[in-house]
C-alpha cells in the first residue's frame, strides 16, 4: 500500500524515510507538449498524477510592474534572475545568466549555484 504524495513529501521533510523517494518533474515546453498529446489532455495536473509525480510547484501568479527585457534579448524573471532562451536542435531552455558582483561578467558555474540548463557559450 503506497502513501499519499502530500504524506509522502511530510515524512521526507521530517528527515524519515517514506515508502520511496519523492518525484519531482520538470519539463521543458517541447516536453509538456509531447506529454499533453500522449495523454490527450492540456491539463497539467492529470500529466503529473499519471506520472506519478509527487511533487507541486505553487506560486503566485505576477502582478507587479511590466519585466525588463534588454535589446540582446535577454530578461529578468520576477525573482529578478537575469535569463535569455537557449534553443538546441531538441527544446528551448531558459538559462539563468548570472553576473558577478564586481563587474558584469557572466557566471559559468562552479558547482555552487545550480543552473537550469548547461550550454556552451553562456
Amino acid at each position: 500500500m503506497s502513501i499519499l504524495s502530500r504524506d509522502r513529501v511530510s515524512t521526507a521533510l521530517a528527515h524519515r524515510q517514506p515508502d520511496w523517494v519523492p518525484l519531482d518533474f520538470w519539463a521543458v515546453p517541447e516536453v509538456w507538449e509531447k506529454l499533453f498529446a500522449h495523454f490527450s489532455t492540456r491539463d497539467e495536473e492529470t500529466v503529473l498524477s499519471q506520472l506519478g509525480v509527487d511533487i507541486r510547484q505553487v506560486q503566485p501568479e505576477y502582478i507587479g510592474p511590466p519585466l525588463r527585457t534588454l535589446p540582446d534579448g535577454t530578461f529578468y524573471d520576477p525573482m529578478g534572475c537575469h535569463r535569455r532562451l537557449v534553443k538546441n536542435d531538441l527544446c528551448t531552455l531558459r538559462r539563468v545568466r548570472l553576473l558577478s558582483p564586481g563587474g558584469g561578467r557572466n557566471y559559468r558555474g562552479s558547482g555552487k549555484l545550480p543552473l537550469l540548463a548547461q550550454s556552451p557559450g553562456l
